[in-house]
Formats: C-alpha cells, sequence, structure tokens
C-alpha cells in the first residue's frame, strides 16, 4: 500500500509515552488505525500487507523482558502475589488475557490489599496479553498465509541451549 505523509494532532503524555516505548510511532498509528478500521467494517485491511516483521519480532522481545522484570518485582512480595493471581484466576481470567478488561474493574473492586501494588499487577495483566497476542500474531506470521494456529499450543522456551552442528 502506498503511504503518504499525514498530520495529526496528539496529546503530548500518550504520545511521549509510546515514543519511549516504540522506536516506530509512524508504525505503530498505522496499525492502530488499520485494527480500528477492520473493526468498524469487519473487513480486513489486508493481513500481512505492510507487516514490519522485525518491529513486531522487537516489541515482543521487549515485551518478555518487560514482563518478566515485573513478575520478579511483584513476586517478591510471594504472599501478596499469590493471593493476586488466585483472585485473577477465581474471576475468570482465560489464558491469553483476553478478557482483561472484564476482569480487571472486578479485580480493583475485590482487591483488598494495596492499591499501588494492584495497579502494579494490572499493569502486569496488561503487558502479559499484549505479549500473548503478539506471539499469536507471530506464529500466523511465521506459519504463512492460509496457515490455523488457533488451536496450536506453543511452549515459549525459557532458555536457549546452543546446538553444535557435526
Amino acid at each position: 500500500m502506498p503511504k503518504s505523509r499525514r498530520t495529526l494532532y496528539l496529546s503530548d503524555g500518550p504520545f511521549e509515552e509510546l515514543q519511549r516505548l516504540s522506536p516506530n510511532i509512524s508504525q505503530e498509528v498505522d496499525g492502530f488505525i488499520r485494527k480500528r478500521v477492520e473493526e468498524l467494517t469487519g473487513q480486513s485491511m489486508g493481513e500481512g500487507q505492510g507487516v514490519d516483521y522485525e518491529h513486531l519480532k522487537e516489541r515482543h522481545n521487549a515485551l518478555l523482558r518487560q514482563v518478566d522484570t515485573m513478575q520478579k518485582a511483584l513476586a517478591q512480595d510471594e504472599k501478596t502475589f499469590e493471593e493476586a493471581n488466585k483472585l485473577l484466576v477465581s474471576l475468570g481470567i482465560d489464558k491469553d488475557f483476553i478478557n482483561a478488561a472484564d476482569v480487571i474493574p472486578k479485580l480493583i473492586k475485590a482487591w483488598k490489599g494495596d492499591a499501588a501494588y494492584a495497579q502494579e499487577y494490572i499493569s502486569l495483566i496488561e503487558a502479559s496479553k499484549e505479549r500473548k497476542a503478539l506471539t499469536k500474531r507471530l506464529l500466523e506470521i511465521r506459519a504463512g498465509p492460509g496457515s490455523k494456529t488457533e488451536d496450536v499450543t506453543v511452549q515459549e522456551p525459557r532458555a536457549i541451549v546452543p546446538v553444535s552442528c557435526l
């Protein structure tokens, strides 16, 4: 698809935060617009067209690190972390966090502990949801056109072990 220059007027705070998190704002905004058009029309904007595979991989790797860091920080308070996890499961979170928008308000209402901890925990949920979505998208791209990945369970590696070539 041909690209052209456009002028957008954006709020400083969200723009600066996105700029900090993502090196290519144009691709981010293009992706947001594509997704919204697809939601409004119910039609695909051409899967795979204009997808920056390398950017998706970089974002996915950044999210892996971010989620890991957040989890380690929250897990330092083992009891609270375990309680939060149990509460989240009892509220019906699904494995890919797709229903996070529905569960998070329930979590806030049911939370009895430190509000700051709850906010950090919610940030972890949101980052995990984005990571899961990117994992699925990368699987779709890697599997190729027409491949189905909905029922595929991919176990994410914890470490990469070098294999020597004979």
